[in-house]
C-alpha cells in the first residue's frame, strides 16, 4: 500500500507523462534512489532536540525520547512527555524520523531533477535540427563625380571663320553597399547561406529609362537587368546576431555636352547605367528563411525566378 502511495505521488509530482517507457524510466530511477536512501538513512540521536512541525502548521519543541514504527516520543519543555504520530507531522518532519518517508521526499527530489535533466536533453536535442533565421538590410550609396573639358577650334570651309568647340564630359559614379543582419533565434550556433542580387536599369538618348521608379513591376519589360550576383556564408552563434557588408560593382553614367562659341548644338549625350536596386535572400541549406528588398514587387516569385 505504501509503495502504491510512492507511485501516485511521484505522478503527482510530474503529471502525465505522455510517453510510456519515459514514465518507466523515472519509475525505475525514483525506485532506485529510494532504496539507496533508505538504507543510509541515519535517524536523531535520542536525546537531541528536535523540532516537530504539525500538520496543522503548529510547532513543536522538544528532547527526543523514542522512535517508534509509526511515531515518535518527545519530551516537552513543560517536562510532558508527548507522543506524536507519524500522520500527523508534515512531511518534511516525517522525513527527519522515518527512513521510508526521508528516502521518499529525497528520491522525488532527485527524480525530479533528473526528468528536468532529461527534458533539457531532448530540448537540445530538438533544437540541434531546428534551423531558423531573420534578416535586416540598411542600405547606404556613395557618389562620385569627374568632369572633363575639351576645346578644339575649327575653321569654317565656307565662310573662313574661325569656331570653338568645347565638350564637356561628367562622369558620375555610385556604389551601393548593404549592411546586412543575420539573426539567430535558436539555442544552438547555425550556419547560413546569404544570397544577394544587384540590379541596373539603363540610362541613354538623353533620357533616364522611362521604367525608372517602378521598380520591375513583374510583367513589364522596363529594361531592368541583372548587375551582379554571389553568395556567402555567415556563422552565427546561439541566439546571436552577425552583420556583413555587401558592395555593388560601380555604376556609371556618362553625359556629354557639346557647344560651338558658346551656344548648344545639339541634346546633351547621356550613357550607361543607374542602380534599380537589390535582393537578399537568406537560406539554410535550399530553404528560404528570410528574404529583403529594395522594392516589394522584386519579392514576387515570377520575378525571382527570372534570376535565380
Amino acid at each position: 500500500m505504501k509503495t502504491c502511495r510512492s507511485v501516485i505521488a511521484l505522478v503527482m509530482a510530474f503529471g502525465v507523462l505522455c510517453c510510456i517507457a519515459e514514465t518507466d524510466a523515472l519509475r525505475q530511477y525514483y525506485e532506485k534512489q529510494k532504496a539507496e536512501l533508505a538504507r543510509t538513512f541515519v535517524a536523531p540521536q535520542l536525546g537531541a532536540e528536535v523540532k516537530v512541525a504539525l500538520a496543522s502548521g503548529q510547532p513543536r519543541t522538544g528532547l527526543l525520547m523514542k522512535v517508534g514504527e509509526d511515531e515518535i516520543t518527545v519530551l516537552s519543555e513543560s517536562g510532558d512527555t508527548v507522543v506524536y504520530k507519524r500522520h500527523a507531522m508534515k512531511e518534511s518532519t516525517r522525513a527527519q524520523f522515518f527512513a521510508e518517508d526521508h528516502a521518499q521526499m529525497k528520491a522525488l527530489e532527485k527524480t525530479r531533477a533528473y526528468k528536468n535533466h532529461l527534458l533539457s536533453e531532448n530540448l537540445a536535442a530538438e533544437n540541434a535540427h531546428t534551423h531558423e533565421g531573420s534578416l535586416s538590410v540598411s542600405a547606404k550609396v556613395e557618389k562620385s563625380s569627374d568632369k572633363t573639358k575639351d576645346v578644339a577650334e575649327n575653321k569654317s570651309k565656307r565662310t573662313g571663320e574661325k569656331r570653338q568647340t568645347t565638350k564637356v564630359t561628367r562622369t558620375s559614379t555610385e556604389v551601393q553597399t548593404l549592411v546586412v543582419t543575420v539573426s539567430n533565434p535558436i539555442t544552438h550556433p547555425d550556419t547560413y547561406t546569404l544570397e544577394h542580387y544587384f540590379f541596373s536599369e539603363p540610362v541613354s538618348k538623353g533620357q533616364r529609362n522611362p521604367g525608372r521608379g517602378k521598380k520591375a513591376s513583374v510583367g513589364e519589360n522596363d529594361g531592368i537587368t541583372l548587375k551582379a550576383k554571389g553568395s556567402q556564408i555567415v556563422s552565427v552563434p546561439a541566439r546571436g546576431r552577425q552583420s556583413v557588408q555587401i558592395q555593388s560593382e560601380p555604376f556609371q553614367v556618362v553625359k556629354v555636352e557639346t557647344s560651338t562659341d558658346g551656344y548648344s548644338h545639339r541634346e546633351p549625350r547621356e550613357t550607361g547605367e543607374e542602380s534599380a536596386g537589390y535582393i537578399v535572400i537568406l537560406k539554410h541549406g535550399t530553404r528560404v528563411l528570410d528574404m529583403k528588398a529594395s522594392a516589394k514587387s522584386y519579392l514576387n516569385e515570377e520575378w525571382l525566378r527570372k534570376f535565380r
